[in-house]
């Protein structure tokens, strides 16, 4: 594995660490960090959608098993939980077969910029339904 790949396996564990703890923390406390988070302002004032708009719900949806509608809410999620995923898991096999299995995910910017376009893709569709829609 090299320099790069295991920084980031690191933080994915850090993070998934983190997570589990938080949404268990969260989960028996009965409270929803979510309804927390403000209306988007742009959207308020505009009308439109922001290129994060759809964030939030696609979170929510997510952890609640409803992966379709998170999809739509926002395909960046689901985006990003895949490319995690397979990460993490690849550069396990990797890991564990004490590098006897090259399968380990490298990093590449393309999957930045594949995030991007995601991003403005949704963006651009979701305002051109509002658009059509008046």
């Amino acid at each position: 594995m090299e320099k790069t790949e295991k920084r980031l396996y690191i933080l994915g564990l850090i993070s998934i660490t983190l997570l589990i703890i938080f949404l268990l923390i969260c989960k028996k406390l009965n409270f929803d960090f979510l309804d927390m988070i403000p209306p988007c302002g742009f959207r308020v004032i505009t009308g439109y959608y922001c290129p994060g708009c759809g964030g939030t719900r696609a979170v929510r949806a997510f952890f609640a098993g409803k992966f379709i509608t998170s999809f739509f809410y926002h395909p960046f999620v689901i985006y990003c939980v895949i490319i995690m995923t397979v990460f993490m898991i690849t550069n396990t096999i990797q890991l564990l077969s004490r590098n006897g299995l090259k399968v380990g995910l490298k990093y590449r910017h393309g999957y930045l910029y594949g995030g991007i376009v995601v991003i403005i893709v949704n963006w651009i569709v979701q305002n051109i339904y509002i658009l059509l829609s008046k």
